[in-house]
C-alpha cells in the first residue's frame, strides 16, 4: 500500500492540471453579444484574468481574455464577473511592510471584478491579487465602480501600533445618506464596520432595500466512518529490538472516526479543510532472539489538515489530503525483557519503556467520493516517534483503508 500511495502522489499534479470544470453559463463579448454555453469554473485564490468557454458541450474550448470578454457569468451558484478599468491600491497590508507613513500608490489597469452584491442603487464588487483584497463600490449614476479605501500605517511614536485610516466608512456614509438610509442605528454600526465582505455587503443591502438570500450551498460539512488501523511499531539505535532478527507484528484494529468539512468555494469545493477525531483500540508486539516487548494502547487523534479534490465531477471525486495529528494515548498490559550475557549463561533482565501519551503525527491519504455521499479511503501516517530516550528510538507507523459517510445535501 505504501507503494501505491506514494505512485499516486506522483502522478497527483499531471491530474489536477488536467482536471477542469465546465458549468452552464454565459459571457459578454466587447460586441455585446451574449454567448450562452459552459464555463471552466475554477477554484483561485486571485481573481481571474482569462476564462476557458465552449458552447458546443465542452468538446472545443476557446479562451477569453479581458480583451475580448466584458462579462462572463456561471448558473451554477450565481458568479458574475464584469471588466472594468478601474484604480487599483498597491499598498501592502502586512505588517512588516508598513511604515509610518501611509502609502497611497496605486495602478490603473482593466479587470474582472466579481460581483458581490447587486441591486438597484448600488453594487459591491471584489478584487483579489498577491497583494490583498480590495472592495469597491459602484454608485447607479456611475459607469465605473470605485475602490473602498481602507490605509493602514504604523504609529510614528510606537511602532508596534497600527493607525487605519477609514475612508471606505465614510464612502458608504455618503451612500446610506444619498439613498436615504441614515439612521442612528445605521451610524453606530458603520462607526464598528470591518473592511470584510460579509460586513460590507450587509450595508450594501441596507442601500439596496434588500434581504440577504440564504446560502444556497453550505459552507460546511460533517462526516463519520469506520475504518481498519494496520499498526507495526519499529525499533532504532541501541535496543536489542533494532537488529535484523527482530520481528514486529502488523496488527490490524477496527477505528471510528468522525469530522466536519469547511468549503473554500462551497459552490466548487475543491479546496477543504478537514478537522476528524479518531479512536482506536490496538497493540504492540515486537521481539528478537534478545528481547521482547509489547503493549495495549488506545489513541485518540484530532487531526486537523487540507483536502483538495484533483478530480471532480458530480457524482465522482477524488482527493488527496494531509493532516497534522495530535495523538492522546493510554497504554496497558506493558511487558518487555532482553536477554543478557553471563558469565556461564544467558539471563532475562525486565526491559520495559517509558512512552509518551502525547505524540505527533503527520497522516496523508488519498480518496474517493462517490454520489455525493460515500467516501472510500486509504491512508499513511509517517513513523511517529514514542519514546524520548537518546540511544533508543522506538516508532509506530500506521496505515489505514476506511469508509466515511458524508451528511448534508452536497
Amino acid at each position: 500500500m505504501t507503494r501505491f500511495l506514494f505512485g499516486l502522489f506522483m502522478v497527483l499534479p499531471f491530474l489536477s492540471y488536467a482536471q477542469s470544470n465546465f458549468q452552464k453559463g454565459y459571457l459578454i463579448t466587447n460586441k455585446k453579444d451574449t454567448l450562452n454555453g459552459w464555463i471552466d469554473y475554477r477554484e483561485l485564490s486571485h481573481n481571474p484574468t482569462s476564462v476557458s468557454f465552449s458552447d458546443n458541450g465542452r468538446k472545443e474550448t476557446k479562451v477569453y481574455t479581458l480583451k475580448d470578454c466584458a462579462e462572463f457569468h456561471i448558473n451554477y451558484d450565481n458568479t458574475t464577473y464584469r471588466r472594468f478599468l478601474v484604480d487599483i491600491s498597491t499598498a501592502s497590508i502586512e505588517f512588516s511592510e508598513l511604515s509610518d507613513k501611509i502609502d497611497k500608490s496605486f495602478k490603473t489597469d482593466s479587470v474582472f471584478l466579481q460581483v458581490l452584491q447587486e441591486g438597484s442603487n448600488v453594487t459591491l464588487y471584489s478584487y483579489t491579487d498577491r497583494i490583498k483584497e480590495r472592495l469597491y463600490i459602484q454608485d447607479k449614476t456611475n459607469a465605473v465602480p470605485v475602490e473602498l479605501i481602507r490605509e493602514l500605517s504604523h504609529q510614528a511614536k510606537d511602532p508596534s501600533k497600527i493607525m487605519v485610516n477609514v475612508q471606505y466608512v465614510r464612502q458608504l456614509m455618503s451612500l446610506v445618506r444619498k439613498y436615504g438610509k441614515w439612521t442612528v442605528a445605521m451610524e453606530k454600526k458603520l462607526s464598528i464596520l470591518n473592511y470584510q465582505r460579509k460586513e460590507l455587503i450587509r450595508i450594501v443591502l441596507v442601500i439596496n432595500d434588500q434581504q440577504l438570500a440564504p446560502p444556497q450551498f453550505p459552507k460546511t460539512r460533517w462526516f463519520a466512518g469506520l475504518s481498519m488501523d494496520l499498526g507495526r511499531t519499529k525499533f532504532e539505535g541501541e535496543s536489542v529490538l533494532a537488529s535484523k532478527e527482530a520481528q514486529s507484528k502488523t496488527t490490524v484494529s477496527p477505528m471510528i472516526n468522525g469530522g466536519f468539512d469547511v468549503f473554500v468555494n462551497p459552490a466548487i469545493r475543491k479546496l477543504v479543510f478537514r478537522t476528524e477525531l479518531s479512536l482506536v483500540k490496538t497493540n504492540s508486539e515486537v521481539s528478537s532472539p534478545k528481547g521482547f516487548n509489547a503493549f495495549d494502547m488506545v489513541t485518540a487523534t484530532l487531526s486537523p489538515g487540507v483536502l483538495y479534490h484533483i478530480y471532480s465531477q458530480e457524482n465522482f471525486k477524488v482527493y488527496v489530503s494531509g493532516a497534522f495529528g495530535i495523538n492522546f494515548s493510554a497504554y496497558s498490559k506493558q511487558s518487555g525483557y532482553q536477554m543478557l550475557d553471563g558469565a556461564f549463561n544467558q539471563f532475562k533482565v525486565d526491559y520495559s519503556l517509558t512512552i509518551r501519551t502525547m505524540h505527533l503525527s503527520f497522516p496523508v491519504h488519498v480518496g474517493v467520493v462517490m454520489n455525493k455521499k460515500m467516501e472510500f479511503l486509504a491512508g499513511y501516517n509517517f513513523p511517529t516517534s514514542m519514546v524520548d530516550y537518546v540511544h533508543i528510538g522506538m516508532y509506530r507507523q500506521r496505515m489505514r483503508v476506511g469508509l466515511n459517510y458524508l451528511f448534508g445535501k452536497y
